[in-house]
C-alpha cells in the first residue's frame, strides 16, 4: 500500500484518525534520519608562554585543533583574534599539522585579550577557544629572563654567552638549538628561521646590523618575515621575485624597512599592460612606479609611511603637503622627470647615494634599458638632472 497523507473526503473522525496516524509515521521515519540542524562542533584548545609582554615581543600561542570525538584534523587554518570592542580582529593565521597542532609567534603594542578560531569545516560546527589576557609590561627583560619565557621553543643552548660591540651598543648573546637571543641596552629580541641566516650571513651580533631593535613581525602568516636591527634590516619572503628568499639592507629605522622589501621584487615582470599584482593589490589598473611603493610600505607593516593612495597624482599631492626635500638619503623616494619637463613624472626609492649626486634606486613599471618594453621591478642609476626631489617616508 502506497503511504500518503493525501486522499477523497472523509467523515470528520476518519480524518482525524488518518492525520494522527500520518503524523506517527512520519515523525518514526524522521526519527531515523541524521538531526542536520545540530552540527558538532570542532574542538580547538590554546595556551601561551607567557601572561605577560615588553613591547615589540613577541607572543607564543600554541593548541590543537580536533573533531568532535577527539581526532586530530590536520591542514586546516586557524585564527588567532585579538577582542576589539564587541568583536574579533584577526592578528596572525595558521595552519594545522597532522596531528592537529598549531604554533606561531603574534605581536602587538598593547595590553591585549586574544583567542584562536576554527571556521566549520568537514561537517563540523566552528570552534573558538578560550579567551587568554596579555598584558604588557615597561622596561625589558635580561637575556636569562627572556630564555626562561622561550626557552621550550628556543631549546637548549648551542654556546656559551658572548659579548662584543656594535652600532654604539653593549651587547650579549646566546645561540640555541632553534635560534638565538640578543641583549642590549637592557632589552633582549629572538632571532629565529630564515631571518636568522640572512643575520649570521651579515655578521650576527658584532656584524654591520648589531642588536635586534623587535623580534620578528611575521606579518599574519609565515610567509613574510621582517625584523628591524640597529644597522638595518633582515626581511625573508618565500614569495620573493628573485632566487633568494632573504634579503638584507642596511641603514636606520623605515628606510632599511622600506629598501629590503623592494629589493625582494626586483626582477617581477608585468603579464600585461598595467595588469600586475601590485594593481591588483590597488584595485586599480593605472600607472603602477608609486602603487608599487605603497605596496611596500604596506607588506613591510609599515602603513603610511608612503601613503597609500591609488594614482601617482594622488602620491605627489599627498607627499609635497607632508614636505619634500632637494637632499638625497637611504630610504627617501626620489621624483623625476625626463625629457627638460618641470613635473614629477615617475618615482624609486634611493638604496644609494654617490658622491657626485647620482642615486641608485630600485623602481616599479620601468624597463630595463636596451631590453624589451616589457614593464618591470629593476634597479637603476639616476643623475642629478633627472630629479626633481625626495621625500623622507614617515615624515
Amino acid at each position: 500500500m502506497q503511504r500518503t497523507c493525501a486522499g477523497g473526503p472523509r467523515p470528520l473522525t476518519a480524518r482525524l484518525l488518518a492525520v494522527l496516524l500520518c503524523s506517527a509515521l512520519l515523525a518514526a521515519v524522521g526519527a531515523t534520519q541524521p538531526a542536520s540542524a545540530v552540527t558538532a562542533a570542532l574542538q580547538l584548545t590554546v595556551a601561551s608562554n607567557v601572561g605577560e609582554f615588553h613591547f615589540q615581543e613577541n607572543i607564543a600561542v600554541t593548541g590543537y585543533l580536533r573533531t568532535p570525538d577527539g581526532s586530530p584534523l590536520g591542514g586546516r587554518t586557524v585564527y588567532v583574534q585579538r577582542k576589539s570592542g564587541a568583536g574579533w580582529v584577526t592578528l596572525a593565521t595558521t595552519t594545522t599539522l597532522d596531528s592537529g597542532h598549531y604554533r606561531l609567534w603574534v605581536r602587538n603594542d598593547a595590553s591585549f585579550s586574544f583567542r584562536t578560531y576554527a571556521k566549520a569545516a568537514s561537517g563540523f560546527g566552528a570552534a573558538a577557544s578560550r579567551t587568554l589576557d596579555e598584558t604588557r609590561l615597561s622596561g625589558g627583560q635580561t637575556l636569562e629572563q627572556r630564555y626562561a619565557q622561550v626557552a621550550p621553543w628556543l631549546k637548549a643552548p648551542t654556546s656559551k654567552v658572548n659579548t662584543g660591540h656594535s652600532n654604539g651598543s653593549d651587547l650579549r648573546w646566546r645561540s640555541y638549538e632553534k635560534g638565538m637571543l640578543v641583549e642590549s641596552a637592557g632589552r633582549t629580541f629572538m632571532v629565529t628561521g630564515a631571518v636568522l641566516a640572512g643575520y649570521l650571513k651579515a655578521g650576527g651580533p658584532a656584524g654591520r646590523l648589531g642588536a635586534p631593535r623587535t623580534d620578528a613581525d611575521c606579518f599574519r602568516t609565515l610567509d613574510k618575515c621582517l625584523q628591524a636591527f640597529a644597522g638595518g634590516s633582515v626581511f625573508y619572503n618565500r614569495q620573493s621575485v628573485t632566487k633568494a628568499t632573504t634579503h638584507v639592507a642596511y641603514g636606520a629605522g623605515v628606510a632599511s624597512e622600506l629598501i629590503v622589501v623592494a629589493a625582494s621584487q626586483v626582477g617581477y615582470v608585468e603579464p600585461g599592460v598595467k595588469i600586475n599584482k601590485y594593481n591588483d593589490w590597488n584595485g586599480r589598473n593605472v600607472a603602477w612606479c608609486g602603487v608599487f611603493l605603497s605596496w611596500v610600505s604596506a607588506i613591510g607593516n609599515n602603513g603610511e609611511a608612503v601613503p597609500q593612495v591609488h594614482t601617482f597624482a594622488s602620491l605627489v599631492d599627498e607627499v609635497t603637503s607632508r614636505g619634500v626635500s632637494s637632499t638625497p638619503k637611504l630610504g627617501a623616494l626620489v621624483f623625476m622627470t625626463f625629457n627638460g619637463g618641470t613635473d614629477a613624472t615617475h618615482v624609486g626609492i634611493v638604496t644609494k647615494v654617490l658622491a657626485d649626486g647620482r642615486v641608485e634606486t630600485i623602481e616599479g613599471n620601468t624597463v630595463i634599458t636596451g631590453g624589451s618594453d616589457a614593464r618591470v621591478v629593476t634597479t637603476k642609476m639616476r643623475t642629478p638632472s633627472q630629479i626633481r626631489y625626495y621625500y623622507y617616508p614617515g615624515t
